[in-house]
C-alpha cells in the first residue's frame, strides 16, 4: 500500500478517491496544492466541497453512470468544469473518472487537472482563427517548399480560387509573368536573410485577370530557429487606392453637404489669392451664417437642421459662377471665394441676390421654414493680402452684420476691428472682474411721492475697474449680454441683493422691497428660475421682500415657459414690475421708470439718494 501511495504522490495531476456516497477517502499532495488544502483536511469531506454547483451535478451524473456500468469500464472525462479552491476562488478543471474496486468496496478514482493553460490556449486559437477568417486581407500559409497549406476567405475572393483548388499547390500558380527571375531572386534573398519581404507585386486571378497587390511575407520558425512555414498577407492595391481616395475626400470635404471643408476652402482661397496677385485682380471673401440656427435644431430636430443646411448649400451654389468657390467652415457657417471682383456694385448685387434666395421659405419634411442670414465681406487687396487676414476680416464684418439685425450684409471697415478689439478686451476684463470681485452694488431708494416714504430700494451694478474708476452699467452690460456673461453676473446680483436685504432686516431696518433687474438673456438661458430660488434660500429673505424688474421686450415674448415662471414667482409673493416701459431699451436703467403690475401703475420712483455695498463674493453685478 505504501508503494501505491508513493506512486500517487509522484503523479503531477490531482488524484482523489471517493466512495459511493461522494465522500473523499484519499487525496494526493498535488490535489491539495491545486485546491489550497492540506491533503489531511480533505479526508471525510464531500467531493462537492471542491466544486460549485455545476461541477457537483456533473459528479452526480458520473456517479450514476458508474453505478449502472461494469466495474472495469472507465466512466469518462469532462472538460469545461470549474473547481472551487479553499478560498472560494474558481478555476477551470478537466476531470476524468474511473471505477476503482478495493475488495468488495466500489469507489471512484478522480483525476483532476488545472485547465487554465488549456483554456487560454483555446481562447488564443479561437481569436486567431476569427481574425484569419474575417480579415479583409488575403492570407496564405505555405510549407517550406511554398506549397499552400491554408488560405482564408479573403484570399479566395481575391484570387477567385477556392480553398480546395489551391491546397497543396505551389505558389507559382499565381504568377502573372510580369516579373523576371531576378525579381523573385531578390525576394527570396530578403526572406532568407531577414525572414521577411514586402512590396508591390503583380499576380494573376483564376479568370486570367492580372491584378496589382501589396504582398508581405513572414517566416515561421520552430524552437530551433529553422523555417517551417511562410505566411503571406496580401492587400489589393486597387482597394487601397479606393480607400485612400475616400480618406482624402473625408479630410477635405464636408460629409453633410459635399462642399469643400475649412481646410480645402482655405487652400482654394490661397490659390485664388496667388492668381489675383499675379494678375492684379480683386478678390472677395464672404462669410455667411444662419441667424439663430440652434433654434432650428432645438425646435425641429437635427434631421431638419441637416436638411436645411444641404438646401442652403444648393441655393448658394446656384448664385455663384463656375470659377467661384463655396465651402462649409463649420456648423452653420459658409465661406465664398469670388475671384476677379471688379466693383463694389458686383459685391452688393451678389449679397442682395443671396439674401433674397435664402430669404425664400424652405420646404422641409412637410413644413415651411423661414430663416434669416447675415453676410460679412472682406476684399483683396485693401482688407488683407493673405488668406488668414481676409477670413478674419470677413468674419469681423459678419459679426457687425449680425449685431445690426437680420438678413443684412456688411463690408469690412478698419473701424470694425477697433470695435471688435474693444468687445474682446471688455469680455476678458469682465471675466477677470468676476474672478477678482471688482463689481459693486449700489442701492437707490424708491420714494413713494404720495407719502414721501421709502418704498424700496433698487440694486444697481457698478464696476470698479482698476485704472478706469467706477464704471456705470451702460458701458458694459450690452457686451455682457452679447457674450453670455450676463448670466453669472446676474446670478451674483441676485445673491448679493438678497443677502444685503436680509442683513438689513436682521439689523432692524426695513427699507421695503429689494428691486433687482433681470435680463432677457437670463430667461433665454433657462437658469433664472433656479438662480432666484437659490438666492432666496441661501439668504433666508422673505420672497415678499423681493421685486424683480423685467424689460418690456421680455414680456412681449409671452411664451408658455416664461408665463409659468412668472406665475410661480407671483404665487410665492415675489413682486413683478416692468422696467423701461414703452422705451424698448434693455434692462439696467439709470433713470426713473414707471413700475407696473399687470396694467396698473403702482409708483413712480424718484431717485434722491444712493447707498452702496462692496461685495466679497467671487462674482458681482
Amino acid at each position: 500500500m505504501q508503494v501505491f501511495e508513493k506512486i500517487f504522490e509522484a503523479v503531477p495531476d490531482g488524484l482523489l478517491v471517493v466512495d459511493t456516497a461522494g465522500v473523499i477517502l484519499f487525496a494526493n499532495g498535488a490535489l491539495g496544492r491545486l485546491f489550497g488544502y492540506a491533503p489531511a483536511e480533505l479526508l471525510g469531506l464531500p467531493v462537492e466541497r471542491l466544486t460549485p454547483r455545476n461541477v457537483a451535478a456533473a459528479h452526480v451524473a458520473f456517479r450514476d453512470q458508474y453505478q449502472a456500468a461494469p466495474k472495469t469500464r472507465a466512466m469518462g472525462a469532462s472538460n469545461n468544469l470549474l473547481g472551487c479552491r479553499k478560498d472560494g476562488s474558481l478555476f477551470p478543471v478537466d476531470v476524468m473518472l474511473s471505477p476503482l474496486a478495493i475488495g468488495d468496496d466500489r469507489h471512484t478514482l478522480c483525476v483532476v487537472r488545472n485547465a487554465t493553460a488549456r483554456k487560454e490556449t483555446e481562447e488564443k486559437l479561437h481569436i486567431a482563427n476569427t481574425v484569419f477568417q474575417s480579415t479583409q486581407e488575403g492570407i496564405v500559409v505555405t510549407d517550406v517548399n511554398c506549397r499552400i497549406v491554408a488560405v482564408n476567405p479573403a484570399f479566395e475572393m481575391a484570387t477567385e480560387y477556392s480553398k480546395s483548388e489551391v491546397l497543396g499547390q505551389h505558389m507559382r500558380m499565381l504568377r502573372s509573368g510580369q516579373h523576371d527571375d531576378f525579381f523573385y531572386r531578390r525576394m527570396w534573398d530578403s526572406i532568407v536573410s531577414t525572414g521577411e519581404w514586402q512590396g508591390p507585386i503583380w499576380n494573376r486571378r483564376k479568370s486570367g485577370e492580372i491584378y496589382h497587390e501589396w504582398l508581405s511575407i513572414s517566416t515561421v520558425r520552430d524552437d530551433n530557429g529553422q523555417p517551417i512555414q511562410y505566411v503571406g498577407i496580401t492587400t489589393d492595391m486597387g482597394r487601397m487606392n479606393h480607400v485612400e481616395t475616400a480618406v482624402e475626400r473625408l479630410a477635405h470635404y464636408d460629409a453633410l453637404t459635399g462642399l469643400p471643408n475649412r481646410l480645402l476652402g482655405r487652400d482654394r482661397l490661397q490659390q485664388a489669392l496667388e492668381v489675383a496677385k499675379r494678375q492684379r485682380n480683386g478678390l472677395a471673401v464672404f462669410c455667411l451664417d444662419l441667424d439663430q440656427f440652434k433654434h432650428v435644431n432645438d425646435s425641429y430636430g437635427h434631421a431638419v437642421g441637416d436638411a436645411l443646411l444641404k438646401t442652403v448649400a444648393l441655393r448658394l451654389d446656384q448664385c455663384l459662377r463656375a470659377e467661384d468657390t463655396i465651402c462649409r467652415l463649420s456648423g452653420d457657417e459658409f465661406m465664398l471665394v469670388l475671384p476677379e471682383v471688379r466693383s463694389f456694385q458686383q459685391i452688393s448685387h451678389l449679397c442682395t441676390r443671396i439674401l433674397s434666395e435664402l430669404g425664400a421659405p424652405f420646404d422641409l419634411e412637410g413644413m415651411q421654414l423661414f430663416v434669416s442670414f447675415s453676410i460679412g465681406v472682406a476684399l483683396h487687396p485693401q482688407d488683407g493680402s493673405d488668406a488668414e487676414a481676409l477670413m478674419l476680416n470677413a468674419n469681423t464684418a459678419l459679426y457687425e452684420a449680425k449685431k445690426a439685425g437680420h438678413t443684412l450684409y456688411r463690408v469690412f471697415e478698419p473701424s470694425m476691428n477697433v470695435k471688435l478689439l474693444h468687445y474682446v478686451e471688455t469680455c476678458d476684463a469682465l471675466r477677470q472682474a468676476l474672478e477678482q470681485q471688482q463689481f459693486e452694488l449700489h442701492y437707490q431708494p424708491q420714494i413713494d411721492l404720495h407719502s414721501g416714504q421709502v418704498a424700496g430700494v433698487e440694486a444697481l451694478i457698478r464696476w470698479r475697474r482698476p485704472g478706469h474708476g467706477l464704471i456705470a452699467p451702460g458701458a458694459f452690460i450690452g457686451i455682457a449680454e452679447e457674450s453670455g456673461l450676463i448670466v453669472p453676473i446676474g446670478r451674483w446680483v441676485l445673491h448679493e441683493a438678497c443677502r444685503q436685504a436680509a442683513q438689513w432686516q436682521r439689523a432692524g431696518w426695513r427699507p421695503g422691497r429689494m428691486a433687482v433687474n433681470l435680463s432677457a438673456i437670463q430667461f433665454r438661458q433657462g437658469v433664472v428660475e433656479q438662480d432666484v430660488r437659490s438666492a432666496l434660500e441661501v439668504s433666508g429673505l422673505d420672497p415678499a421682500a423681493l421685486e424683480l424688474e423685467l424689460t418690456e421686450s421680455t414680456l412681449l415674448q409671452h411664451d408658455e415657459p416664461l408665463m409659468a415662471i412668472l406665475a410661480q414667482w407671483s404665487a410665492r409673493g415675489i413682486r413683478l414690475s416692468i422696467d423701461d416701459f414703452g422705451t424698448g431699451s434693455r434692462a439696467w436703467p439709470t433713470s426713473s421708470a414707471c413700475r407696473s403690475t399687470g396694467s396698473r401703475s403702482i409708483a413712480a420712483s424718484s431717485r434722491v439718494c444712493c447707498m452702496r455695498t462692496r461685495t466679497r463674493s467671487s462674482c458681482a453685478r
